[in-house]
């Protein structure tokens, strides 16, 4: 038999290239979808990392450049994004985040010209605002003033973005040299109504530079108050001390302005992301600002990306003013993991090596609460308020939780005094009255009283349901079974799988006869897995019933 070798070589070849193209399809697939998944899970890192082997497979394929180009810019690397973004843009591309990402890696190497170019294309590149205000300030990095200032009125002259167009054009003028005519604009009536912390902040620069100094403390006082968050430049201003206004230094800063602003607005409201995008242009930019850096962080925290979070927030330096801010975020991020300990630790390690500030003895006994170990919370609080630190956290409240650490370690006189200061600071804070109410319920002291503070703290929150459970519990304890079950009702209706309210439910239920509703309620809440000790209990009142359950207990037995 003859055997065709070059037909057989062909053939095999053939085979070896649709196999190959089979794989490569399945493995592209396959990467998508890990890709698409972690996506929704906001995942940037195995977003980027699987766009990117899909890439590989199918590198002509705009859903996936986009993708990754997307996953890119959210992890802060406008580098890798702008190289896949140009290729796409090339391609006629209408992706945002693909532009965003060119003009990212442009501004933070400061190539105007190239900014220039992307936005003289045909059609908007991210949208009428920000491309007409970006492009004034990459005119003014290639020296055509003229035309930056024509870009810039195009926005003033737009009623809807009016305020924002004078901010911009107020920080262009000032960072020209024109100081007279940056405070004019700054002054305008319209953009008086744009008055973010910022640009009272460029204000205030802008006439110490001019020596009006005076106006310059005025405003800063008259935006922030005595517990200045423009400490540093006013304490300059005081002293005398030479000003020159650097809080645009280049026009590429002023790009960044633009996108911390927009990213601000947004909060966490904006679809698609694009304000976590908007906050990352401004970041690449201006990597050391401590405001973008808490966005950022921020932005990252409502997104459940905690770790994320912490280490932009451990990028704000211990100097800074925002310093104690990014160690709260910091703590929070921990605390959110369910890392109290070494939340704890970095607030002990923040005092130790860089003092008290604001919220952080608080938040350290807040998070010993959670950790049941209520001296070194009463330690905590007790520093706050032995200290004379009034910055934070308000003193009803720090006596409020100080008073609950005391009464779970049994010190109620204590507890009561604090609860009674708090009220005396701040006499309708519905918590306080609910838990000094409760608490008097179950000791069995001023039942009265007890019942007059729960009742007014239901009439200040009638939707809390903890707070309507206190009111049908002291019912109960005053023996008014028939009184307590409507507000019991609607405890378990507001707090359907709660343990505790659903067991004190059954508890009602028993007292006015209906047993087989209170054995329901019961098993109901051994359901949502109650605390071992209330778990035998209930155990013990579905087996027996009420009654003898507390009479065992009025006994000592089982106690």
């Amino acid at each position: 038999m003859l055997i065709n070798l070059p037909r057989l070589i062909s053939a095999a070849l053939l085979s070896s290239s649709i196999f190959a193209t089979y794989a490569s399809a399945e493995t592209s697939a396959s990467s998508y979808l890990v890709a698409r998944h972690a996506d929704r899970q906001n995942d940037f890192e195995m977003a980027a990392e699987f766009y990117l082997d899909s890439l590989f497979f199918d590198p002509n394929n705009s859903i996936l450049s986009g993708g990754a180009v997307e996953a890119l810019i959210a992890l802060g690397d406008f580098e890798k994004a702008g190289e896949i973004a140009v290729g796409m843009i090339e391609t006629g591309s209408t992706n945002t985040a693909a532009f965003l990402a060119v003009l990212g890696d442009a501004a933070r190497n400061e190539d105007y010209q190239k900014i220039i170019k992307v936005l003289a294309r045909d059609g908007v590149a991210t949208n009428d605002l920000t491309d007409s205000l970006v492009l004034g300030w990459a005119l003014l990095g290639v020296g055509d003033q003229g035309r930056a200032l024509e870009a810039f009125n195009m926005v003033v002259n737009d009623e809807r973005y009016r305020a924002f167009g004078l901010y911009h054009l107020g920080l262009a003028l000032a960072w020209s040299g024109d100081l007279e005519g940056a405070i004019s604009v700054f002054q305008d009536e319209a953009h008086r109504n744009f008055q973010s912390p910022r640009s009272i902040l460029a204000e205030a620069q802008i006439l110490a530079e001019l020596d009006r100094l005076a106006e310059a403390e005025r405003r800063l006082l008259e935006a922030f108050g005595a517990n200045s968050a423009a400490r540093e430049l006013a304490d300059k201003i005081r002293s005398g001390e030479d000003i020159s206004f650097d809080f645009v230094s280049t026009p590429a800063e002023g790009m960044a302005e633009i996108y911390y602003t927009l990213a601000d607005a947004l909060g966490g409201d904006a679809p698609n992301l694009f304000n976590l995008y908007y906050a990352r242009m401004a970041l690449e930019i201006r990597p050391t600002d401590s405001d973008v850096l808490l966005l950022v962080a921020g932005l990252f925290e409502q997104l459940d990306r905690m770790s994320i979070a912490r280490d932009i927030y451990l990028e704000v330096g211990d100097q800074d003013a925002a310093f104690f801010t990014a160690a709260m975020g910091v703590a929070e991020t921990l605390r959110a993991e369910g890392r109290l300990g070494d939340a704890v630790a970095h607030l002990q390690g923040v005092i130790a090596d860089v003092g008290i500030g604001p919220y952080v003895l608080v938040t350290l006994g807040d998070i010993s609460r959670q950790l049941d170990d209520y001296e070194s919370a009463v330690d905590a609080y007790t520093r706050r308020l032995d200290g004379g630190i009034t910055n934070g956290y308000q003193d009803w409240y720090v006596h409020y939780v100080r008073g609950v650490a005391y009464e779970r370690l049994g010190q109620w006189r204590k507890a009561d005094d604090d609860f009674r200061r708090s009220l005396a600071i701040q006499p309708a804070q519905p918590q306080v009255l609910n838990y000094l109410g409760y608490s008097l319920v179950e000791r069995r002291e001023n039942l009265d009283e007890a019942l007059g503070m729960i009742e007014e703290a239901v009439a200040l929150r009638p939707d809390s349901g903890y707070i309507v459970d206190s009111l049908g519990w002291v019912y109960y304890r005053l023996g008014r079974f028939e009184e307590a079950v409507i507000p019991m009702e609607l405890a378990v209706e507001l707090l359907a799988t709660d343990p505790i309210v659903n067991d004190h439910l059954g508890d009602v239920y028993w007292k006015v006869g209906r047993e087989y509703e209170a054995g329901f309620q019961w098993r109901r809440a051994l359901s949502f897995d109650p605390d071992p000790i209330d778990a035998d209990r209930i155990r013990r009142k579905l087996e027996f019933g009420l009654d003898v359950v507390l009479g065992e207990e009025s006994e000592g037995i089982n106690d």
